[in-house]
């Protein structure tokens, strides 16, 4: 067998691999009920180290006794209108806090957006 007919099946080996053990996402995921208690679309904040003073979506959250101020620099981020009640998920990477949304778009498709915890306050 040549060496690169042996790379090419590995390649796709680990491809079908990845593809059978991917998990379609479902709003179970996504158990934590937040309530956007502010939001502010394009705000610039030059003081956080890894803006470079890049647009934001910024809202502030709540769910179960807790406060979030979150933001996103994605220039695809969502905002939701204050008051709005939407799904999401707790985590962190690497240190870095984040909620993660999840809701249905105007076809009927989830989608889900990551935004970055700055503060949190107990209430």
């Amino acid at each position: 067998m040549s060496h690169h007919l042996s790379i090419r099946l590995i390649v796709v080996v680990l491809v079908a691999s990845g593809l059978i053990y991917a998990k379609s996402k479902s709003l179970s995921d996504y158990p934590t009920r937040f309530k956007v208690t502010s939001v502010v679309y394009g705000v610039f904040h030059p003081m956080e180290p890894a803006s470079n003073g890049g647009p934001y979506c910024t809202m502030s959250l709540a769910a179960d006794g807790t406060g979030y101020a979150v933001y996103s620099q994605s220039f695809l981020c969502s905002t939701f209108d204050p008051g709005t009640e939407i799904n999401g998920r707790l985590g962190s990477t690497w240190g870095m806090r984040w909620i993660e949304l999840a809701w249905f778009d105007g076809k009927g498709k989830l989608k889900t957006h990551k935004y970055t915890i700055s503060s949190t306050v107990r209430f």
